[in-house]
């Protein structure tokens, strides 16, 4: 009976290569293309001429498309406004110095239109005009201090909330059968563009013992260059670099428990496109090696880099590595290093990937991959529209120096995208595998999700 889980294993593992082939060959469904609608930036004001008249029109809202919604005005459009009044002033100066030779006359104005005509001849409604105009952008501008003091208070900049919010429910079979609910996530984030140079970010972690997980600050001196300092994920992992609210499946592979952490440094990364379609990103830094909230104990730093560059819009590759030493001191301290690479393929709704990690610390050597791949389904319908269909293969080795210790899972999945941006279900099915000593532990994952 003890090899009989194992079989099961060598039995399935043939199912994710297949699942991967089938994905990226043929669609499970069709997908219905929707565009997004975009907002139009807001258009400055204008000053249009003809041989007879002179015609100032401000255009002081813009309307999205989408929405229907009046978006608005920026700091620069109300400094735009501004200097327009301005000139208003200066013209209503001129055209009281034609009255006053008789060479000019007012004409009309309407609500939205200033025209000056040589046939005017009274400059009282152009006054009237201009105090309209004073009222309006003192009305506005009042509506903008206002949602900046909603804002955190703050006189520049922009400051976002943010949230996560994972209910967790899952049931083990076996000898150990158990089931719970569990509240896996309960986040809050902070997150503020201080300037077009600088920005920053808090999140910290609600559920069990309440801690900050990110803060760090970011310095973009250059369109291409990026500066980050503070405590944050370092480069390294393709899965782990993934967002808690964006994973496939309920749970990360186990190869992401390898070298991968939150830490506190800096790193220094580049992007640029090469050509149509292929774009370049190297990142390197130097980090503590001591893990979220704790100084370093010693005066070595671990050292972190990492490589994306995609293909064709279509491939994506990614290695990365790590070398150190462990936060530790005298005889205790060791030498730690990882290295490992993901391969990633996008093909309209269908996605296949795979990842590697190699780590030793010390005389700790251990090795972990995964394979998995993904279909979107369209629904057409506005409650869950999207149906994503997801499979994954994974090996971790505890210790490549021994043997029949691997542990092995194949992970059934569906996510439910109830509006496509801001709440999911997922649902997984997990089969686990030990090369030795087999036990049925097989698990079922569920996964609600509201993020914002």
């Amino acid at each position: 009976m003890e090899e009989i889980k194992l079989k099961k294993i060598q039995y399935f593992g043939w199912l994710i290569p297949v699942l991967a082939l089938l994905i990226l060959t043929t669609g499970m469904a069709s997908v219905a293309a929707q565009e997004q609608g975009k907002s139009e930036p807001m258009p400055p004001a204008k000053l249009t001429t003809d041989s007879n008249k002179a015609a100032l029109r401000y255009d002081t809202s813009a309307t999205d498309k989408t929405t229907g919604t009046t978006i608005q005005l920026t700091e620069q459009d109300f400094i735009s406004l501004l200097n327009d009044v301005e000139y208003l002033r200066a013209e209503i100066q001129r055209l009281r110095g034609f009255i006053e030779t008789g060479k000019g006359q007012i004409a009309s104005i309407d609500e939205d239109v200033l025209i000056v005509s040589t046939d005017l001849s009274d400059a009282s409604i152009l006054e009237g005009k201009l105090a309209d105009m004073d009222q309006r952008l003192e009305t506005l501008l009042k509506r903008e201090n206002s949602q900046h003091n909603n804002s955190m208070g703050i006189g520049h900049g922009e400051i976002v909330f943010g949230g996560l919010l994972q209910q967790h429910y899952y049931k083990r079979t076996g000898n150990n059968d158990e089931s719970s609910f569990n509240l896996k996530t309960s986040r809050l984030s902070l997150k503020g563009n201080i300037n077009r140079f600088v920005k920053m970010r808090f999140q910290a972690e609600f559920a069990g013992s309440p801690k900050l997980i990110d803060g760090y600050l970011t310095l973009s001196p250059f369109c291409q260059w990026l500066f980050r300092i503070g405590q944050f994920k370092r480069p390294f992992g393709t899965e782990y670099l993934k967002s808690t609210s964006s994973l496939p499946f309920v749970k990360r592979a186990r190869l992401s428990s390898l070298e991968t952490a939150r830490d506190i440094g800096f790193d220094v990364s580049y992007a640029a496109r090469l050509t149509e379609g292929t774009h370049l990103r190297l990142i390197g830094g130097l980090f503590n090696g001591s893990g979220i909230n704790t100084s370093d104990v010693n005066s070595d730093k671990n050292v972190v880099g990492r490589m994306q560059l995609e293909l064709l819009d279509i491939i994506e590759i990614s290695p990365n590595f790590t070398v150190g030493k462990s936060n530790d001191t005298g005889i205790l301290k060791q030498d730690l290093s990882a290295y490992g690479g993901s391969v990633t393929l996008h093909y309209g709704s269908r996605i296949v990937q795979g990842e590697l990690i190699r780590s030793e610390i010390g005389d700790d050597k251990r090795l972990g991959w995964a394979i998995w791949g993904g279909q979107m389904i369209s629904t057409h319908m506005a409650f869950v529209p999207e149906v994503q269909i997801l499979a994954r293969y994974e090996i971790y080795d505890v210790d490549t120096d021994v043997d029949n210790d691997r542990v092995s899972a194949i992970t059934l999945g569906t996510t439910l995208f109830v509006d496509r941006k801001y709440a999911k279900v997922q649902i997984n099915y997990l089969i686990n595998g030990e090369e030795s000593n087999s036990i049925d532990n097989n698990e079922l994952l569920l996964n609600f999700q509201v993020a914002f």
